[in-house]
């Protein structure tokens, strides 16, 4: 009985031994402490934002040194050279060749082909429109274009004659991101056409919109699907009783810091 009545006080003091260290364990409170990272993002005043569209577009060079009558990356598109946090920096030309006049027509613009060094007979190779918005408040912007000069054959100064009825139709591009990490929401590109058209020295046409802390970074409106076969081109539509001659047009493009109305 002793040595029974031994054995049962001893494990009644090793249990309460453990419950005693139990109860110490689970009274301790964690261990903590904060730490910080930090980092500060400026934007360089003295610094552009290359193209980001296909065959060129680098903003190393406004001017495309094959021929100087087609500055920019190549294909038809000037880089601007616009430096800072709120920019338009590429912006699209047109050229829609020489054509035999032949009734009302509907041409697809071509492009300037830098390895071969000619205007291409074929469909637009890869227009678009660029945009950066690095601000640290993001209000929106907007980008508009108007057909500031109808098409004419001024020249030097000289008042030639104009393209009586053409219309100028840009499609619906698709918004795509320069840096394809970019996890700021996309703008909303619109079409120019459809009885929708650039407007003749009239109010000037959204094609693209960002709202409010939407379209940060760099964007573009890629106007184009395929480079080698773009089933989407800029058209200009002649309509007949024009006369021969060589007409040019003047479209100025506007980024403003609105999201469209």
């Amino acid at each position: 009985m002793k040595i029974s009545t031994k054995l049962f006080s001893a494990s009644a003091i090793a249990l309460l031994a453990l419950s005693s260290s139990t109860s110490v364990l689970a009274e301790t409170t964690p261990s903590t402490a904060t730490s910080h990272g930090k980092i500060g993002l400026i934007v360089d005043p003295d610094t552009s934002h290359p193209g980001g569209g296909e065959d060129g577009g680098d903003g190393t060079d406004p001017t495309d040194p094959t021929d100087p009558n087609y500055p920019g990356d190549g294909n038809g598109n000037d880089n601007t050279g616009n430096k800072g946090d709120f920019t338009l920096d590429v912006v699209p030309n047109y050229d829609f060749g020489i054509q035999k006049i032949d009734g009302s027509q509907l041409y697809n613009a071509l492009f300037w082909d830098s390895a071969k060094g000619a205007v291409v007979e074929g469909r637009n190779s890869n227009p678009y429109v660029q945009v950066t918005d690095l601000r640290e408040e993001n209000t929106g912007w907007n980008v508009t274009v108007a057909m500031t000069k109808a098409f004419n054959t001024d020249v030097e100064g000289q008042t030639g004659k104009g393209l009586n009825g053409a219309i100028l139709s840009l499609p619906q591009g698709e918004a795509t991101p320069v840096d394809s990490t970019n996890t700021s929401t996309a703008p909303t590109t619109m079409a120019i056409g459809n009885g929708k058209t650039v407007g003749v020295n009239g109010d000037a046409a959204t094609l693209m919109s960002a709202d409010a802390n939407a379209g940060t970074g760099s964007w573009m409106d890629k106007m184009y699907d395929d480079p080698a076969n773009n089933t989407k081109p800029t058209t200009l539509f002649v309509p007949a009783g024009n006369t021969a001659g060589t007409y040019t047009a003047e479209l100025t493009w506007t980024l403003s810091d609105a999201p469209r109305a």
